[in-house]
């Protein structure tokens, strides 16, 4: 909170945004990742906490685009020529038997008067923080082995899936059909522009991203912030979650930046995001969790590790279908790596919230038990490998 005599509430958020890699790098013997310590100090100077600050002045806004540039960067991620074949078919159909066992999970917990919402809470199971698990597979030297590339493959469709999904789910009943339309017609506006930006790439255009590329204009930088701006405001206009917009972006973003100079981009526009706006976010997230409220009924407490144990079950047992190709440790460890998640459930819950389809007790029993399992998957994947795991058969990615 700013008095008149403390420091404004931004000056607090970008506070904490700064101690959290900190802090995380200091106590790396204990695995905290970054986005978990940006939550934890959002709750610490929040309303619930010390009161040094609130949703005030620019804060609402630059956590709205935080958040979009989160999605944007998470398109950016993605590799389809490297997750081609085999560990894409094997993503997508853990992700499917996921999203069943998502389903079956949340309307259980709901009919035992547990939970409410449960086609939130099926959603937000289904998720992979692939932001989180990408970093690890590659400091490890993973990305490019078997278990790296199906871990992938399962972080990408639980980022993927669900973000479809939660465009879907905030969609008004009544006009569902109307909806259809609209979803098909931007589908097809962010394929076009996909295409366009892979294959169309004029030589006076390319050169000019070439120059600027470090000059004081930053021209690559800003036009993808044009293209970000541009699929969320055609997103929202369609009614459609603006997640789906700054993904779409970022797919785009990332098919046309695949030259000698896309680890340059890439590094910009990660500082712009990852340095700013995305700490913002997390931080303002967790200044608006409900931990009072979690506090005070200690059987909550409970509820979040089920929880936790929900994302185990409903991301992790997919990953039998990997044992044929890593043997039962390998696939155990590729499924610890796809049940952890916490950005997307933030972000899911706090649109819930925001459109009154989750109150802030349920979706703080949600991001707390996500918070479990980026604190606990990633350790025990780590622990459970040892060393790098040789897969028992290491099919080529274009083989299936």
């Amino acid at each position: 909170m700013s008095s008149e005599h403390g420091l404004p509430s931004l000056l607090w958020v970008l506070f904490a945004g700064a101690l959290a890699p900190w802090l995380s790098d200091r106590l790396a013997f204990l695995r905290l990742p970054v986005i978990a310590l940006e939550l934890l100090f959002g709750v610490l100077i929040g309303p619930q906490g010390l009161g040094l600050a609130e949703m005030e002045g620019p804060l609402p806004f630059l956590a709205r685009f935080g958040v979009a540039l989160l999605f944007f960067l998470a398109g950016m991620e993605i590799d389809f020529a490297g997750l081609r074949g085999r560990p894409f078919v094997l993503g997508a159909l853990g992700w499917v038997l996921s999203l069943g066992l998502a389903a079956g999970a949340a309307f259980g917990l709901a009919s035992a008067g547990l939970v409410q919402q449960p086609t939130v809470i099926a959603v937000a199971l289904a998720t992979t923080a692939l932001g989180v698990v990408a970093p690890i597979l590659r400091d490890a030297g993973l990305t490019d082995q078997p278990l790296g590339r199906l871990a992938t493959a399962c972080g990408v469709m639980g980022e993927v899936g669900p973000i479809l999904l939660m465009s879907a789910l905030f969609i008004g009943a009544e006009q569902e059909l109307r909806q259809v339309g609209l979803t098909l017609l931007f589908a097809a506006i962010a394929v076009g522009v996909c295409w366009v930006s892979f294959w169309l790439r004029p030589p006076g255009v390319v050169g000019l991203l070439a120059r600027s590329m470090h000059r004081s204009g930053q021209w690559p930088v800003r036009v993808c912030m044009l293209v970000l701006a541009l699929l969320v405001w055609v997103a929202e206009s369609f009614r459609l979650d603006p997640a789906l917009g700054a993904f779409a972006a970022g797919l785009a973003v990332g098919l046309a930046n695949r030259d000698a100079r896309s680890d340059v981009l890439a590094h910009k526009l990660d500082a712009v995001g990852f340095g700013l706006l995305v700490p913002v976010f997390f931080v303002t997230s967790g200044m608006q969790l409900d931990v009072r409220a979690l506090a005070a009924r200690p059987d909550m407490l409970g509820i979040v590790l089920l929880a936790a144990l929900a994302l185990l079950v409903v991301r992790g047992a997919p990953a039998v279908l990997f044992v044929r190709d890593l043997g039962v440790r390998g696939a155990t460890v590729a499924g610890l790596y796809a049940a952890t998640s916490l950005p997307l459930i933030v972000a899911l819950t706090s649109a819930a919230v925001d459109t009154d389809r989750m109150d802030r007790l349920n979706a703080t029993v949600l991001v707390s038990g996500g918070l479990v399992s980026v604190l606990v998957f990633p350790w025990l994947a780590a622990r459970l490998q040892g060393r790098p795991i040789p897969p028992r058969r290491a099919p080529e990615p274009d083989a299936l």
